[in-house]
């Protein structure tokens, strides 16, 4: 019933973005609109190519038009955010002689919040739990358009349905492996796993690549425990060499705990090349069209984007988790910064945070670049940096402690809106 009604909306809404007669300003509106509902999946080509000659229009003028500092940051925003590079000059006309916004500026509330989300916070948010968020406020503006808010609620709705199926299907997998009885230091995270894949990945046709994904991580982390504190050299050298060779040869030395991790690992291997020759074909893995499987060949003529985003992931998750690996006994690359440059804690801290700001403006800058590279992987990339961001924020380790992202799992999987 949601399917069919979400079909009918659909192209009614296609309809709207696609009618001539609209202002510039009344186009990127719509867009946004669009965008921050969390329905722009369903209008993706359509909505590149608009922006693509409303880009070219502005271009070709030659010059920023006079707009109001709403409309520039939201042609700003907007533009930037399918990586084309508008320049940051569109904002001099607001800036006196001495390099500062003009007086006449503090009482634009709407303009000035604008500005404030073209400068990065809601681009670093989770797509998701930006949409669960702006569709209450959105549905309180009067002015709203009804049937955009309908698409919306319905859309997430579904969305939460499956996902919600999804995690019981993960739940239920975690169960009868018995992880937590067999390999004691291992955590019970599949939510947590499963929430990063939505964050990721929250197209309802990926469902396969979620679950997929969200047992990976599950299984990334028990493998990680092991090396950072539970397996002793000589027993972490034998499992490299098993590992590498992907068989159980010489297992036969390691400690139970040792083993039971590495015989999940490759079953878990066993099994997902079952369902991908089920499939019968390794795009299905990440549930998306035939592009995706050329991932790997994008990551050698791309290196800086994923150099980045490494960079990026590496350092949120040193900083964030560094109190809980210390506790742990676990070797942390901060404590090895301290010793090599001779520095306090917070000052090591605060160049880990640093660094990773770095790497996030390495990331957008890369993205703004990019002109032939997929934007549905483009949007993967960023979603994972925008999870780091969200996870890992004010130096907390919100996969250890979740309850630092309580608000977010709650409204992507728990909470519901009202119909």
């Amino acid at each position: 019933m949601y399917t069919k009604e979400i079909e009918v909306l659909k192209v009614e809404v296609m309809s709207m973005l696609l009618a001539t007669g609209t202002t510039m300003m009344q186009k990127l509106d719509f867009i946004d609109k669009i965008e921050r509902l969390g329905i722009s999946y369903h209008f993706e080509d359509e909505i590149q190519n608009q922006l693509e000659q409303l880009f070219n229009l502005s271009t070709n003028l030659g010059r920023h038009l006079e707009y109001d500092l709403s409309t520039a940051a939201l042609q700003f925003r907007l533009f930037r955010q399918y990586g084309f590079n508008i320049s940051c000059g569109i904002f001099n006309q607001f800036v006196d002689p001495n390099g500062k916004f003009k007086d006449s500026l503090y009482s634009d509330l709407r303009g000035l919040l604008n500005l404030y989300e073209a400068a990065q916070p809601f681009h670093k948010g989770i797509p998701r739990y930006e949409a669960y968020c702006y569709i209450s406020m959105y549905e309180e503006d009067e002015c709203n358009n009804k049937l955009l808010l309908r698409l919306a609620k319905l859309d997430y709705h579904l969305s939460q349905m499956l996902n919600k199926q999804d995690l019981c299907e993960i739940l239920r997998w975690g169960k009868e492996l018995d992880i937590l009885s067999k390999v004691p230091y291992a955590r019970d995270r599949f939510v947590e796993c499963y929430f990063w894949d939505v964050g990721t990945i929250y197209e309802p046709r990926h469902s396969f690549a979620r679950m997929t994904l969200a047992k990976a991580i599950a299984i990334a982390g028990i493998i990680d425990n092991t090396y950072d504190a539970y397996g002793t050299l000589d027993e972490l050298k034998i499992l490299t060499e098993a590992v590498e060779r992907w068989d159980g040869n010489g297992i036969e030395q390691l400690s139970d705990y040792l083993k039971t991790s590495y015989m999940i690992l490759l079953n878990f291997n066993k099994e997902l090349e079952e369902d991908l020759s089920k499939k019968q074909t390794s795009a299905a893995f990440m549930g998306m069209d035939s592009a995706t499987k050329d991932v790997m060949d994008w990551m050698p003529t791309h290196p800086k984007l994923f150099v980045a985003l490494g960079k990026h992931t590496r350092l949120l998750n040193d900083v964030g988790s560094y109190k809980f690996e210390r506790e742990t006994g676990s070797g942390m690359a901060i404590e090895c910064y301290m010793k090599d440059y001779n520095v306090f804690e917070e000052e090591a801290m605060k160049k880990f945070e640093d660094m990773a700001v770095d790497a996030w403006k390495d990331i957008n800058e890369q993205c703004l670049r990019l002109t032939t590279f997929p934007r549905k992987i483009l949007k993967v990339i960023l979603n994972l940096a925008r999870l780091c961001e969200v996870v890992y924020k004010q130096r907390g380790d919100g996969f250890t402690n979740q309850r630092r992202i309580e608000a977010h799992i709650k409204a992507i999987l728990v909470d519901s809106i009202s119909l």
